[in-house]
């Protein structure tokens, strides 16, 4: 084990390419506290694209830390045979890391147990999950900062437009939003009746990765009409009421075996516990690598303390949720309730204050969209099969309304036209 650590310095000082080649190794996965440090500064030096060997290292460590390492720095490079063997060395430090890392967790849990109970596992099985994802160090120097700032904007000038982030399927939203990204969390609001669950799975339908689908509300059979609906072009009332015609049920097979096809896992459970959906999305994460969760909706998961105040049990609850996209790195886009008192307005149109509880939704949120279609108030409205999204909140960018089509029947959200324009 030491050999490995030995060898790991030695190459890297030899080929300090590897410096940045093998970047899923940290500080602490080093044994010897020397080592620990030499590493940590042939980091910061390649990223700064200096100079990497014995006698710049040394001379950096001697003039920081004022400790003469060089004696050391020359056994490592003695102790790697050859760098062609380096990264397999690597490996070997992580994973003997990542033991001791499960040792000292099963440790404190056994320590923890009597007393937290069940959030002693829930740390532990998150801690657990923390070393089979891929490694990230949390302390981040300026030049790695920009390091990684220049690799997205190279990814997007890469796709040229394209779509950056998990796309929703609607060309306009796109645009603004650039999809759904990583550790972001994105927040629906509507009253009832207006969309939002068939919004919520048009976009699961439309996202063309493995994706988890919270249903706190409705149970997975209504679930998943809504899904042959929607991807099938099916009349949603016709499959409830027995009213279906031959083409239809041909149509309904054709979209079963399609919908088979997809990676889309639901959780079917009337007024979850936070907890429970935690549980649910890491497990999702370790077993199929889900890049999106969906959650149907805030207001129905329940925080561990109902003795609170029901606006900070909601608070609470969207606080977890924006921990648990940025702890397994997907998106996660939820729903919630607006109040009913946006009805005895003239302009009946949402606004980010009517959201329902909490205004921590509202600070927690990277992004929150408003669904709206006039024809559930209006039945003389020039905007019939018409609903509208507005982005009143957008931590990355634009926001403002957009409409697209409505199909009521199939519980279908389109793009306004071809092109996406209007």
């Amino acid at each position: 084990m030491i050999d490995a650590e030995y060898a790991v310095i030695g190459g890297m000082l030899t080929e300090p390419v590897l410096v940045t080649e093998i970047d899923d190794l940290v500080p602490e996965d080093f044994t010897v506290e020397s080592f620990r440090l030499i590493y940590r500064v042939m980091v910061d030096m390649a990223v700064s694209r200096e100079v990497i060997d014995i006698v710049t290292v040394s001379d950096r460590i001697e003039k920081l830390h004022n400790t003469n390492i060089i004696q050391l720095l020359g056994q490592a490079i003695k102790a790697c045979a050859s760098t062609a063997n380096v990264k397999s060395y690597a490996k070997i430090v992580r994973n003997e890391s990542q033991k001791r890392r499960a040792q000292q967790i099963a440790t404190l849990l056994l320590d923890a147990i009597p007393n937290d109970g069940l959030d002693a596992v829930d740390t532990a099985i998150k801690d657990l999950m923390a070393l089979t994802m891929t490694r990230k160090n949390n302390e981040v120097s300026m030049g790695q900062m920009m390091k990684r700032a220049v690799e997205i904007i190279e990814e997007a000038d890469g796709k040229k437009g394209g779509v950056i982030g998990v796309p929703s399927g609607l060309i306009d939203l796109d645009r603004v939003l650039g999809g759904f990204h990583d550790s972001d969390l994105y927040v629906i609001g509507a009253r009832p009746a207006i969309g939002k669950t068939a919004v919520l799975l048009n976009f699961a339908n439309a996202a063309g990765v493995a994706a988890g689908v919270i249903s706190a509300e409705q149970p997975a059979e209504q679930m998943g009409l809504r899904l042959i609906a929607i991807d099938g072009k099916v009349c949603a009332h016709k499959m409830r009421n027995g009213d279906l015609e031959e083409t239809d049920f041909a149509r309904v097979a054709l979209t079963v075996r399609n919908l088979h096809q997809k990676e889309i896992y639901m959780f079917d459970k009337s007024g979850p516990t936070i907890m429970e959906v935690i549980r649910q999305a890491r497990k999702w994460k370790m077993q199929y690598d889900i890049k999106i969760l969906f959650i149907d909706y805030i207001q129905r998961l329940k925080w561990t303390d109902l003795k609170i105040a029901r606006h900070e049990q909601v608070g609470n609850v969207v606080m977890c949720l924006k921990e648990l996209a940025r702890d397994l790195n997907i998106p996660i886009v939820a729903l919630a309730q607006v109040n009913r008192d946006v009805e005895k307005r003239t302009d009946k149109r949402p606004n980010i204050g009517d959201l329902a509880n909490s205004s921590e939704i509202e600070k927690e949120a990277d992004c929150v969209m408003l669904l709206y279609r006039d024809e559930a108030y209006n039945d003389q409205t020039m905007d019939k099969g018409v609903i509208e999204i507005d982005v009143a909140k957008n931590r990355h960018g634009p926001t403002g309304w957009k409409k697209f089509i409505w199909q009521e029947r199939f519980m279908r959200v389109e793009n306004y036209a071809p092109d996406g324009s209007y």
